[in-house]
């Protein structure tokens, strides 16, 4: 270390973290704390993240790489929600291959006669 440098002080105890998340002032108000996935993991670790949060009535999101606690135990209502397009392929897969099983089958329901329509 070069002599006048000030050392950077980084607590490396989990409960320090756990503290300092939960007596911010977004989460004394019942607001939103948001955190990196990755920095959770480092710095306290997801189980007992979620302990936390859980032991405290809040909720937790996951979101692409951050973890949003709404620091409430209110109920939450998704307002918009855009599915990706793999959800809806798979939805719409799902429902073809029903369609043809019941198709392919459907002479065992009754032989010699084909059904109204798929269930």
């Amino acid at each position: 270390m070069v002599a006048g440098m000030n050392m950077i002080f980084r607590p490396q105890d989990p409960d320090y973290w756990i503290a300092a998340i939960f007596s911010a002032k977004a989460a004394q108000n019942g607001g939103v704390v948001r955190r990196n996935r990755i920095w959770v993991k480092r710095e306290i670790g997801r189980a007992r993240f979620e302990d936390e949060v859980r032991k405290r009535g809040f909720h937790l999101l996951e979101t692409g790489q951050q973890l949003l606690v709404i620091c409430n135990s209110g109920q939450i209502r998704v307002v918009i929600y855009i599915p990706k397009f793999r959800e809806i392929l798979s939805d719409f897969s799902r429902k073809i291959v029903n369609s043809l099983l019941f198709w392919s089958n459907a002479h065992l329901l009754a032989p010699n006669t084909a059904p109204d329509s798929p269930p």
